[in-house]
């Protein structure tokens, strides 16, 4: 189950504010294998952040500054953004991967 919460930055009370069921760890096959991932050709670093995946994923970069911007977006694309809330999950289920500039583990990107 993925849990959000929220704390009252005034009261400090701590609110549940959605659960769903988990995402991530609920689609990964069991079995014990190992996967290994490596780059086919060593290029310039463009940009440097923390990996939430563990794949690599190449595509076309489509940058997104604006949520009526989404209409555009092709499946296999790189999706960029500042950051995403839950009316960006249909593009994020069919983007190469997803690059936001503002999140971490937990945030929504993340975890969908």
């Amino acid at each position: 189950m993925d849990m959000e919460w929220a704390k009252d930055g005034v009261s400090g009370e701590i609110f549940l504010v959605q659960a769903r069921p988990e995402t991530v760890e609920s689609q990964k096959k069991k079995g014990d294998y190992l996967e290994s991932f490596t780059l086919d050709e060593k290029s310039k670093v463009l940009v440097r952040g923390k990996s939430v995946g563990q794949r690599i994923a190449a595509g076309k970069v489509h940058v997104i500054r604006d949520l009526a911007q989404i209409r555009d977006f092709k499946p296999g694309e790189v999706l960029v953004a500042e950051t995403t809330t839950p009316d960006w999950e249909p593009v994020m289920k069919t983007a190469a991967a997803i690059i936001t500039n503002r999140g971490g583990r937990t945030c929504h990107a993340a975890i969908v």
